[in-house]
């Protein structure tokens, strides 16, 4: 139970680094050419279509590890419920350190896939649908480059979405036969939390995982009607799914909204004044 925090704040960090990162480069798909405009605070610095494309693959990388770092706290819930004895037994150390080496290995995988995603300005076969090439960067747009990236974006959160989906139905399924043997305060705890768990994965899934898969349908199909403006809308939805978490997380977590209210009463709340006497402690005769 002691680790759950830490899953959760590992989800946060993500999700706090994706918005940093997507506040610094704004991109603006300029199909149907598929390629990007990079707008935002990165335009005060130097033209560089690489510094571009490196800060689009980040972007990207923050939001695909923090639907992975969503993803552990379902099996850790499920160990904690069924295999209890096992798991006290097993140093919170090495559960941590399992989770970094997924995120280093996903985090290299996903960088050597993406380093074939993209081409420079110059190589891009189809020149009438160019626009200026101030801050324009371009990917692939045929080949076996462009849907090895695309496909692995999609199953990545295919992944990961069967992760928490399978790992929460066997959850339930051990509440629902355990509630005899189980006090009903136990049980009541993990359903619960398990009832968290879920409205934050649809959270996840309704402005950050659709989005997503709405941007990447129209980065594959670009020369369908509108595909500019549904990835601009998908961008919208997705810039804001920090918030709509974190509120969410603060709503239903009962910990966090505890919290909350404590530190809004203490910044709202009138001080009251408070009155200070001088004590000399001279003696005079």
């Amino acid at each position: 139970m002691e680790a759950l925090p830490y899953f959760i704040l590992n989800v946060m960090i993500w999700n706090l680094l994706a918005n940093i990162f997507a506040a610094i480069i704004h991109i603006h798909p300029l199909f149907p050419a598929e390629c990007f405009h990079a707008d935002g605070p990165i335009g005060l610095f130097p033209k560089n279509e690489y510094a571009n494309q490196i800060l689009f693959v980040i972007v990207f990388l923050c939001i695909l590890n923090c639907a992975f770092a969503l993803s552990f706290t379902f099996p850790y819930r499920y160990f904690v419920f069924v295999y209890s004895a096992h798991l006290v037994k097993t140093k919170m150390q090495w559960i941590f350190f399992g989770c970094i080496c997924v995120h280093i290995v996903f985090c290299t995988m996903f960088c050597v896939i993406a380093s074939f995603f993209f081409l420079s300005y110059d190589e891009y076969r189809l020149k009438k649908e160019l626009p200026f090439r101030d801050g324009v960067f371009c990917y692939w747009s045929h080949g076996w480059r462009k849907y090895l990236t695309m496909l692995g974006l999609l199953g990545t959160f295919v992944f990961t979405l069967f992760i928490k989906v399978f790992f929460a139905s066997l959850l339930w399924r051990h509440l629902n036969k355990m509630k005899t043997s189980l006090g009903k305060n136990t049980v009541e705890l993990h359903r619960k939390f398990l009832h968290y768990l879920v409205l934050v994965t649809v959270v996840h899934l309704v402005f950050g995982g659709l989005p997503v898969v709405l941007c990447i349908l129209c980065a594959l199909f670009p020369y369908i009607s509108y595909t500019e403006e549904l990835t601009m809308f998908g961008i919208f939805v997705l810039v804001n799914h920090g918030t709509i978490y974190a509120v969410a997380s603060i709503v239903t977590f009962k910990p966090y909204h505890i919290a909350s209210r404590r530190v809004l009463r203490r910044l709202f709340a009138p001080h009251p004044a408070v009155h200070v006497i001088k004590v000399s402690s001279s003696m005079h005769p």
